[in-house]
This record gives C-alpha cells, structure tokens and sequence, in this order.
C-alpha cells in the first residue's frame, strides 16, 4: 500500500490534463451519491469492520475530484463548485438524507448506530461537505478522518 504522499507524487502527469467545467460537473455529480452514502456509513451507524474500507473508498473518489483542471488555463474548481456539485445538487435535503437512509441504505439498518440524530446527521454532514469543499478547491484534501 502507498502512502498518500507517494501517490501524490505519482499524480502529476494528471494535474496537465484539463477538462471542460461541463465534463468536470459530470464527473462530481457521478461520484456525489457514493460519497454522500459512503460519509452516511460512517457517521450514522457503528460499523468496524468496514471503517476503513469506506473511508478510503470517499478518499479515493474526493482525490479523483481534487485532480480535476478546468480548461483552458488549468484552474482549480472553486469551493462553490465543489460544494455544489458534490452536495447541493442533489443531496443537501433532509428529506434526500432520509430516503437515503430509508431506501439505499437498508441493509444497514441492522447495525448499532451512532448518537447522532437524523437532524445532527444533517447537520455534520453540512459542515463537512463546506470543509471538504474549501479544502478540494485549495488542492489540500488528504484523508476524510480529518473531518469527521
């Protein structure tokens, strides 16, 4: 296994490559729904076993997000952009987290959870998608255990 710093170092050739703030949209919102339920795992429900797993699952898709270079100049997204695409769009509702909950995440339902209420839930969930955000469009996201 490499360390995040070994693989930042492999990454470079992808910082020269840019994409329209069309396809870069897209990219997000494919990724915003397994982030959104993955961060849902492992705030809502007590689950060791797959911790890690799940945790390293969101930083491999938030690094994806943090690679990617608008054309033509090779900007970095914005944290508006960010925080829109990943959470806003689709996911900043209570009603989205509950049905997330409720349907997508029904397997879970038999694990112990966390003291968190829907509500706090919501509310973390909130905050870290700000932080996240901020620290995407700074190129200074490393590992979601940070926010959480």
């Amino acid at each position: 296994m490499i360390t995040y710093k070994e693989w930042l170092e492999q990454r470079t050739f992808l910082n020269e490559m840019a994409v329209d703030r069309k396809k870069a949209e897209q990219v997000l919102n494919s990724l915003s729904d397994e982030i959104f339920e993955h961060l849902i795992k492992i705030l809502y429900w007590i689950d060791d076993l797959n911790f890690d797993k799940h945790c390293k699952d969101i930083n491999t898709w938030l690094y994806k997000c943090q690679d990617i270079l608008l054309k033509p100049n090779s900007k970095r997204l914005t944290e508006k952009n960010y925080y829109e695409w990943l959470y806003e769009e689709f996911n900043s509702s209570e009603s989205q987290l509950s049905s997330t909950i409720k349907r997508r995440l029904k397997d879970y339902h038999s694990l112990p959870r966390t003291e968190l209420t829907k509500n706090d839930l919501y509310i973390k969930l909130k905050n870290i998608y700000k932080e996240i955000s901020k620290d995407l469009s700074l190129d200074k996201f490393e590992d979601i255990k940070e926010y959480i």
